[in-house]
Protein backbone atom coordinates (compact mmCIF):
# COMPACT_ATOMS: atom_id res chain seq x y z
CA UNK A 1 0.00 0.00 0.00
CA UNK A 2 1.14 3.35 -0.56
CA UNK A 3 -0.22 6.77 0.60
CA UNK A 4 0.51 10.02 -1.19
CA UNK A 5 -0.82 13.69 0.10
CA UNK A 6 -1.15 16.88 -1.68
CA UNK A 7 -1.01 20.59 -0.62
CA UNK A 8 -3.72 20.95 1.34
CA UNK A 9 -6.26 24.02 1.14
CA UNK A 10 -8.42 25.43 3.86
CA UNK A 11 -11.10 27.43 3.86
CA UNK A 12 -13.96 28.46 7.09
CA UNK A 13 -17.14 30.09 5.81
CA UNK A 14 -19.37 32.06 8.59
CA UNK A 15 -22.88 32.02 7.55
CA UNK A 16 -26.15 33.26 10.22
CA UNK A 17 -26.60 29.61 12.03
CA UNK A 18 -23.09 28.05 11.41
CA UNK A 19 -19.38 27.75 11.11
CA UNK A 20 -18.26 25.50 8.21
CA UNK A 21 -14.91 23.96 8.10
CA UNK A 22 -13.62 23.22 4.91
CA UNK A 23 -10.51 21.01 4.13
CA UNK A 24 -9.55 20.11 0.26
CA UNK A 25 -6.52 17.36 1.44
CA UNK A 26 -5.83 15.30 -1.73
CA UNK A 27 -4.87 11.98 -0.50
CA UNK A 28 -4.21 9.10 -2.84
CA UNK A 29 -4.06 5.43 -1.84
CA UNK A 30 -2.41 3.20 -4.41
CA UNK A 31 -2.69 -0.74 -4.01
CA UNK A 32 -1.06 -2.74 -6.50
CA UNK A 33 -2.75 -1.41 -9.57
CA UNK A 34 -5.83 0.35 -7.66
CA UNK A 35 -6.01 3.64 -7.04
CA UNK A 36 -8.56 5.68 -4.45
CA UNK A 37 -8.58 9.47 -4.06
CA UNK A 38 -9.78 10.82 -0.98
CA UNK A 39 -10.35 14.41 -1.00
CA UNK A 40 -13.24 17.56 0.25
CA UNK A 41 -13.80 17.13 4.08
CA UNK A 42 -15.74 19.41 5.25
CA UNK A 43 -17.57 19.77 9.15
CA UNK A 44 -20.55 22.14 10.33
CA UNK A 45 -20.63 23.39 13.95
CA UNK A 46 -23.72 24.91 14.78
CA UNK A 47 -22.74 28.34 16.38
CA UNK A 48 -25.13 31.34 16.56
CA UNK A 49 -22.10 33.51 15.09
CA UNK A 50 -24.73 36.03 13.06
CA UNK A 51 -26.80 36.60 16.86
CA UNK A 52 -23.25 37.58 18.20
CA UNK A 53 -22.83 39.84 15.23
CA UNK A 54 -26.12 41.59 15.77
CA UNK A 55 -25.41 42.11 19.31
CA UNK A 56 -21.97 43.59 18.93
CA UNK A 57 -23.23 45.73 16.33
CA UNK A 58 -26.09 47.54 17.83
CA UNK A 59 -24.09 47.98 21.10
CA UNK A 60 -21.07 49.93 19.18
CA UNK A 61 -23.91 52.15 17.16
CA UNK A 62 -25.44 52.64 20.76
CA UNK A 63 -22.40 53.68 21.93
CA UNK A 64 -21.57 56.12 19.17
CA UNK A 65 -24.49 58.04 19.60
CA UNK A 66 -24.35 58.00 23.45
CA UNK A 67 -20.95 57.59 24.45
CA UNK A 68 -21.23 58.41 27.64
CA UNK A 69 -23.89 55.96 28.85
CA UNK A 70 -24.79 52.19 28.45
CA UNK A 71 -27.94 51.43 27.13
CA UNK A 72 -29.09 48.45 29.47
CA UNK A 73 -32.36 48.23 27.95
CA UNK A 74 -31.03 47.13 24.74
CA UNK A 75 -27.91 44.47 26.46
CA UNK A 76 -31.64 43.00 27.84
CA UNK A 77 -33.19 42.17 24.67
CA UNK A 78 -30.43 40.40 22.16
CA UNK A 79 -30.22 37.11 21.19
CA UNK A 80 -27.92 35.95 23.06
CA UNK A 81 -27.57 34.22 26.61
CA UNK A 82 -26.26 36.99 28.25
CA UNK A 83 -23.88 40.20 28.25
CA UNK A 84 -21.69 41.34 31.40
CA UNK A 85 -19.66 44.47 30.94
CA UNK A 86 -17.34 46.09 33.12
CA UNK A 87 -15.35 50.16 32.75
CA UNK A 88 -11.83 49.83 32.91
CA UNK A 89 -10.15 53.65 32.37
CA UNK A 90 -11.90 54.79 28.98
CA UNK A 91 -12.93 51.44 27.30
CA UNK A 92 -15.76 49.51 28.25
CA UNK A 93 -14.89 45.94 27.81
CA UNK A 94 -18.70 43.33 27.43
CA UNK A 95 -18.45 39.95 27.32
CA UNK A 96 -20.95 38.11 25.47
CA UNK A 97 -21.94 34.41 26.39
CA UNK A 98 -23.69 31.95 24.15
CA UNK A 99 -25.54 28.82 24.77
CA UNK A 100 -27.29 28.12 22.06
CA UNK A 101 -25.39 25.33 20.23
CA UNK A 102 -24.80 21.87 19.68
CA UNK A 103 -21.35 22.36 22.08
CA UNK A 104 -21.13 21.09 25.74
CA UNK A 105 -19.89 24.27 27.03
CA UNK A 106 -20.94 27.91 26.51
CA UNK A 107 -18.67 29.97 24.57
CA UNK A 108 -17.85 33.54 25.45
CA UNK A 109 -16.78 36.09 23.09
CA UNK A 110 -15.08 39.59 24.86
CA UNK A 111 -14.73 42.92 22.62
CA UNK A 112 -14.26 46.55 24.29
CA UNK A 113 -15.15 49.66 23.46
CA UNK A 114 -13.09 53.52 23.80
CA UNK A 115 -15.19 55.91 25.46
CA UNK A 116 -14.62 59.20 26.94
CA UNK A 117 -15.31 58.84 30.52
CA UNK A 118 -16.05 62.34 32.85
CA UNK A 119 -13.12 62.24 35.41
CA UNK A 120 -15.33 62.55 38.53
CA UNK A 121 -18.02 59.76 39.44
CA UNK A 122 -21.56 61.65 40.22
CA UNK A 123 -23.40 58.59 41.41
CA UNK A 124 -22.15 55.24 42.96
CA UNK A 125 -24.11 52.11 43.21
CA UNK A 126 -22.21 49.16 44.66
CA UNK A 127 -22.03 46.13 43.39
CA UNK A 128 -24.99 43.67 43.13
CA UNK A 129 -24.13 39.95 42.23
CA UNK A 130 -26.30 37.35 41.19
CA UNK A 131 -29.67 37.98 43.47
CA UNK A 132 -31.35 34.43 44.00
CA UNK A 133 -35.04 34.16 45.41
CA UNK A 134 -36.69 31.19 45.91
CA UNK A 135 -40.62 30.65 44.56
CA UNK A 136 -43.22 30.99 47.42
CA UNK A 137 -40.82 32.84 49.82
CA UNK A 138 -40.52 37.22 50.11
CA UNK A 139 -37.82 38.58 48.72
CA UNK A 140 -36.09 41.88 49.73
CA UNK A 141 -33.22 43.57 48.81
CA UNK A 142 -31.89 46.64 49.27
CA UNK A 143 -29.60 48.37 46.68
CA UNK A 144 -27.33 50.65 48.20
CA UNK A 145 -26.11 53.81 46.41
CA UNK A 146 -24.40 57.66 46.82
CA UNK A 147 -23.84 60.82 45.49
CA UNK A 148 -21.19 63.12 45.20
CA UNK A 149 -23.46 65.75 45.97
CA UNK A 150 -25.00 63.84 48.84
CA UNK A 151 -28.54 64.32 47.02
CA UNK A 152 -31.87 62.55 46.89
CA UNK A 153 -31.82 59.83 44.84
CA UNK A 154 -34.73 58.04 42.88
CA UNK A 155 -34.42 54.64 41.64
CA UNK A 156 -36.03 52.60 39.01
CA UNK A 157 -35.53 48.79 37.57
CA UNK A 158 -37.29 48.00 33.66
CA UNK A 159 -38.51 44.57 34.19
CA UNK A 160 -41.76 43.16 33.01
CA UNK A 161 -41.59 40.93 36.55
CA UNK A 162 -40.10 43.25 39.56
CA UNK A 163 -40.81 46.80 40.67
CA UNK A 164 -38.52 48.58 43.22
CA UNK A 165 -39.35 51.18 45.64
CA UNK A 166 -38.42 54.64 43.96
CA UNK A 167 -37.25 56.59 47.13
CA UNK A 168 -36.16 53.60 48.91
CA UNK A 169 -34.24 51.44 46.50
CA UNK A 170 -35.67 48.70 48.09
CA UNK A 171 -36.81 45.35 45.94
CA UNK A 172 -39.80 43.44 47.37
CA UNK A 173 -41.53 40.64 45.91
CA UNK A 174 -42.81 37.09 46.02
CA UNK A 175 -41.75 35.21 42.80
CA UNK A 176 -44.43 33.14 41.35
CA UNK A 177 -43.75 29.08 39.76
CA UNK A 178 -44.24 31.12 36.28
CA UNK A 179 -41.06 33.47 37.17
CA UNK A 180 -38.98 30.30 37.83
CA UNK A 181 -35.29 30.86 35.43
CA UNK A 182 -32.86 33.48 34.76
CA UNK A 183 -34.08 37.12 34.44
CA UNK A 184 -32.54 40.01 33.92
CA UNK A 185 -33.56 43.83 35.07
CA UNK A 186 -32.18 47.31 33.96
CA UNK A 187 -31.52 49.70 37.25
CA UNK A 188 -31.14 53.14 36.95
CA UNK A 189 -30.26 55.06 39.80
CA UNK A 190 -30.65 59.42 39.23
CA UNK A 191 -30.35 62.13 41.36
CA UNK A 192 -31.54 65.75 40.97
CA UNK A 193 -29.04 67.35 38.42
CA UNK A 194 -29.80 64.73 36.34
CA UNK A 195 -26.88 62.69 37.24
CA UNK A 196 -27.27 58.77 36.09
CA UNK A 197 -25.92 54.99 37.00
CA UNK A 198 -26.91 52.24 35.70
CA UNK A 199 -26.37 48.53 35.91
CA UNK A 200 -27.83 45.23 35.01
CA UNK A 201 -29.35 42.61 37.83
CA UNK A 202 -29.51 39.08 37.69
CA UNK A 203 -32.42 37.15 39.35
CA UNK A 204 -32.46 33.45 39.74
CA UNK A 205 -35.12 32.18 40.99
CA UNK A 206 -35.94 28.61 41.69
CA UNK A 207 -37.92 25.85 43.58
CA UNK A 208 -37.29 25.23 46.96
CA UNK A 209 -34.11 23.26 46.07
CA UNK A 210 -30.29 23.46 46.55
CA UNK A 211 -28.49 25.61 44.13
CA UNK A 212 -25.20 25.90 43.32
CA UNK A 213 -23.43 28.83 45.59
CA UNK A 214 -19.64 29.68 45.46
CA UNK A 215 -18.26 30.19 49.05
CA UNK A 216 -15.07 32.64 49.21
CA UNK A 217 -13.29 34.03 51.85
CA UNK A 218 -10.79 37.05 52.02
CA UNK A 219 -6.79 35.75 52.35
CA UNK A 220 -3.91 37.11 53.70
CA UNK A 221 -0.16 35.99 52.93
CA UNK A 222 3.40 37.42 52.94
CA UNK A 223 5.05 38.41 50.13
CA UNK A 224 7.11 36.18 48.22
CA UNK A 225 4.73 32.87 49.68
CA UNK A 226 3.46 30.79 47.63
CA UNK A 227 -0.66 31.48 47.30
CA UNK A 228 -2.75 28.74 47.08
CA UNK A 229 -6.51 28.19 47.34
CA UNK A 230 -9.39 25.99 46.38
CA UNK A 231 -12.69 27.82 46.98
CA UNK A 232 -15.48 25.28 47.71
CA UNK A 233 -18.40 25.52 45.38
CA UNK A 234 -21.27 24.32 47.42
CA UNK A 235 -24.33 21.72 45.88
CA UNK A 236 -22.29 21.59 42.64
CA UNK A 237 -18.43 19.48 41.96
CA UNK A 238 -19.22 19.85 38.42
CA UNK A 239 -18.88 22.97 38.07
CA UNK A 240 -15.90 25.33 36.16
CA UNK A 241 -14.25 28.10 37.50
CA UNK A 242 -12.45 31.36 35.91
CA UNK A 243 -11.68 34.68 36.53
CA UNK A 244 -13.37 37.62 35.76
CA UNK A 245 -11.07 39.99 37.44
CA UNK A 246 -7.40 38.67 39.25
CA UNK A 247 -3.94 39.51 39.64
CA UNK A 248 -1.20 39.34 36.80
CA UNK A 249 0.30 36.05 36.74
CA UNK A 250 -2.36 34.22 38.98
CA UNK A 251 -3.60 31.14 37.37
CA UNK A 252 -6.31 28.35 37.84
CA UNK A 253 -5.54 24.61 37.67
CA UNK A 254 -8.85 22.50 38.00
CA UNK A 255 -10.53 24.72 40.49
CA UNK A 256 -7.15 25.40 42.02
CA UNK A 257 -5.89 29.17 42.54
CA UNK A 258 -2.50 29.58 42.54
CA UNK A 259 -0.28 32.77 42.73
CA UNK A 260 3.22 33.94 44.04
CA UNK A 261 2.82 37.84 44.53
CA UNK A 262 5.40 40.40 43.57
CA UNK A 263 4.13 43.70 45.73
CA UNK A 264 2.68 44.21 48.72
CA UNK A 265 -1.07 45.24 48.81
CA UNK A 266 -4.77 44.27 48.28
CA UNK A 267 -5.78 42.50 45.25
CA UNK A 268 -9.38 42.27 44.44
CA UNK A 269 -10.31 38.67 42.37
CA UNK A 270 -13.97 37.53 41.32
CA UNK A 271 -14.24 34.48 39.89
CA UNK A 272 -17.10 33.03 37.93
CA UNK A 273 -18.53 29.24 37.91
CA UNK A 274 -21.10 28.08 35.54
CA UNK A 275 -22.22 24.32 35.40
CA UNK A 276 -24.44 24.56 31.95
CA UNK A 277 -27.45 25.50 33.76
CA UNK A 278 -26.61 27.92 36.78
CA UNK A 279 -23.53 30.62 36.82
CA UNK A 280 -22.96 33.42 39.41
CA UNK A 281 -19.87 35.66 40.10
CA UNK A 282 -18.45 36.09 43.65
CA UNK A 283 -15.35 38.25 45.00
CA UNK A 284 -12.58 37.77 47.75
CA UNK A 285 -9.55 39.64 48.52
CA UNK A 286 -6.06 38.57 48.89
CA UNK A 287 -3.80 40.80 51.46
CA UNK A 288 0.20 40.36 50.51
CA UNK A 289 2.14 41.80 53.83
Amino acid sequence: MKIDTKQKQSKVEITKDKVIFNLNWQIIISVGESIKEIHDFSVDIDIKFYDVYQAVSSIVKSTEKSPKSIDNILLIYQNVSSIDYIIENKSIVYLITQNISNLKEPYYFLFAVKVPQETSIKIIVEEILQLKATVGQQFTYQVKAKNTGNTKLSFELVSPLFEINNSTGVINFTPTKLQKGNHFAALYVKDSQNNEASKIINFLISENEQMPELILENKTISLGEEFFYEPYIKNNINAKLEFVEAPQEMSIDGNSINWIPEKKGNYSVRLKFSDGVYSSQNQFTVEVK
